[in-house]
C-alpha cells in the first residue's frame, strides 16, 4: 500500500482546516447580520408603538382640557368671559384632528383599526353635543336644568372616548410587551446559533 505524500497530505489537511474556518466565520457573520436586521425591526416596532402611545396621550388631553373648559364655560356667568373660554376651547381641535391622522397613517393591526373606527364614531357624538352646548352657552338661551342635561350627555359621550382611548393604550401596551419578547426570543436564537 502506497502512502500519501507528507506534502499532500499537509496541503489537504490546511485546506481543510482553511474551509472549516471559513465556514465557521460565514456562520458567524450571517447570525451577526440576522441579528443586527431582527435588532432593526423590533427597534423600529417599538418606536411605531411609541409612537402611537405617545399620540393617543395627546387625544386624551385634548378631550380632558376640552371638557374642563365646557365646565368653566358652564359655571361662568358674564357672556363675554364664555366667548373667550369659547375661543380656546377650539384651539384644542386642531391638536386632536393632528394627533388623529398621524395615527391613521401609522401601522396598525385590525384589533387597533377597529377601536380607531369605535373612536371617530364616540368622538364625533361627543364634538356634537359639546358643540350644541357651546353654542347654548354663548346664546344664554338654555336655563341652568337645560344646560346641566346637555352637559350630562356630552360627559357620557366623553366617557366612551376616554374608555376607547384606554383600551387602545392598553392593546399598545401589550403589543408592546410581545415585541419586545419576540425581539429577546429571536436574539436569544441567533446567539444559540452562533454558538
Amino acid at each position: 500500500m502506497k502512502s500519501i505524500p507528507q506534502s499532500i497530505s499537509n496541503r489537504a489537511t490546511r485546506t481543510g482546516f482553511k474551509a472549516a474556518l471559513i465556514f465557521c466565520i460565514a456562520v458567524v457573520v450571517i447570525s451577526l447580520i440576522q441579528i443586527d436586521s431582527w435588532s432593526r425591526a423590533g427597534f423600529e416596532r417599538i418606536k411605531n408603538n411609541t409612537q402611537q402611545i405617545r399620540l393617543m396621550f395627546t387625544m386624551q388631553d385634548v378631550v380632558q382640557k376640552r371638557e374642563l373648559m365646557m365646565q368653566r364655560m358652564l359655571n361662568m356667568q358674564s357672556i363675554a368671559e364664555r366667548k373667550q373660554q369659547s375661543t380656546r376651547y377650539e384651539r384644542f381641535a386642531p391638536t386632536y384632528l393632528e394627533a388623529r391622522q398621524q395615527l391613521s397613517l401609522s401601522v396598525r393591526d385590525k384589533e387597533l383599526d377597529r377601536y380607531l373606527s369605535e373612536l371617530d364614531t364616540a368622538y364625533g357624538a361627543a364634538t356634537l353635543y359639546y358643540k350644541a352646548l357651546n353654542e347654548q352657552l354663548l346664546a344664554g338661551q338654555l336655563n341652568k336644568a337645560g344646560l346641566n342635561a346637555l352637559f350630562l350627555k356630552s360627559c357620557k359621550a366623553t366617557d366612551l372616548v376616554y374608555a376607547l382611548l384606554n383600551k387602545m393604550v392598553d392593546v399598545q401596551y401589550r403589543s408592546y410587551g410581545r415585541v419586545v419578547v419576540e425581539y429577546e426570543q429571536s436574539r436569544l436564537s441567533a446567539l444559540l446559533s452562533v454558538g
